[in-house]
């Protein structure tokens, strides 16, 4: 019974330092998911910057060019993008897919109108 008193502290202290090491090993995947979500977010928010510059028509070598991303990482951002609200993709005759954020073709629309009536006050 004395070696159980003498044991269990032992024991107890092995698990408490085991179960810390598991913590930090699941914090560390848990901050790295954190560090994902806000690097796409950034890369997100670039590629509408992007789409607002231009007009709001994106291809996927646009973005490759204008961000850097690699040709399959660019397409597969703006097909997750593609919600048929704020972004939808069309396939024009010529073959080419074109993302189009259908906010930024409107805002374009308005101000060239402005322009032709020679209103130019902006928004």
């Amino acid at each position: 019974m004395m070696f159980l008193w003498i044991l269990l502290p032992i024991l107890l202290i092995s698990l408490s330092s085991c179960g810390s090491s598991i913590q930090r090993r699941d914090r560390r995947p848990a901050e790295t998911g954190e560090e994902d979500v806000e690097a796409g977010r950034k890369i997100q928010s670039r590629i509408f910057r992007l789409a607002k510059r231009i007009g709001g028509t994106l291809t996927v070598s646009d973005v490759v060019v204008e961000i850097g991303l690699p040709v399959r990482i660019a397409e597969q951002l703006l097909e997750d993008l593609t919600d048929g609200v704020r972004v939808r993709m069309d396939v024009g005759d010529d073959g080419i897919v074109r993302y189009v954020f259908t906010e930024f073709v409107q805002q374009e629309q308005v101000v060239r109108s402005r322009i032709e009536k020679g209103d130019d006050r902006g928004d």
